[in-house]
């Protein structure tokens, strides 16, 4: 979902980009809650 894989075809790599947009927001979203609780 996160990680960038080849695709089979440039079609499916559209397809499979817009398809998990939000999954990867929301991950993301949970990465960077998660970070900011660790000082620099």
């Amino acid at each position: 979902m996160a990680l960038a894989h080849d695709e089979r075809d440039q079609t499916e790599g559209a397809y499979s980009r817009s398809d998990y947009l939000d999954k990867r927001r929301q991950l993301m979203n949970v990465w960077v809650k998660f970070l900011i609780k660790f000082p620099a």
